[in-house]
């Protein structure tokens, strides 16, 4: 309540911000996970670029293609051997 009137949000406010939020702890939970894979000193060869490509996937949800982009190359490098 604003001043005895009730606020109303626009239409789609709360799914837009639950939008944003399951994106913010997908990332979150992603980027730890991939920390812990790029410490092991014997890194899995699949498990990695997997990673990697759904983080990717992520980032082109939010618009964020140039990041998306990169995710993809090095997960194909990682495949690739190189």
């Amino acid at each position: 309540m604003l001043f005895g009137h009730a606020v109303r949000n626009p239409p789609g406010y709360h799914k837009t911000s639950l939008r944003q939020r399951k994106f913010a702890d997908a990332e979150r939970l992603l980027t730890h996970a991939l920390s812990i894979e790029e410490r092991l000193p014997s890194r899995p060869v699949f498990d990695l670029p997997v990673t990697l490509e759904v983080l990717a996937q992520l980032r082109k949800a939010q618009r964020r293609e140039a990041e998306s982009t990169q995710l993809i190359s090095r997960a194909a490098a990682i495949q690739s051997g190189h």
